[in-house]
């Protein structure tokens, strides 16, 4: 939040509907040094690739 001057709802907001709703990646969050750490926990499978995953990309 320091980085990006955003308040914590607002990062909360885009994790949850961006990050995880919309990217389709699970996130895990802990508390290390009484600050909140968020991190992408695995991808889920969607189907779709990356351009440099498809063959003749």
């Amino acid at each position: 939040m320091k980085l990006t001057g955003w308040q914590g709802h607002s990062v909360r907001g885009f994790l949850a509907g961006t990050v995880s709703k919309k990217m389709n990646l699970k996130l895990e969050s802990e508390k290390v040094d009484g600050e909140r750490v968020y991190r992408i926990a695995q991808a889920k499978k969607t189907g779709v690739h990356a351009a440099g995953d498809r063959p003749g990309a």
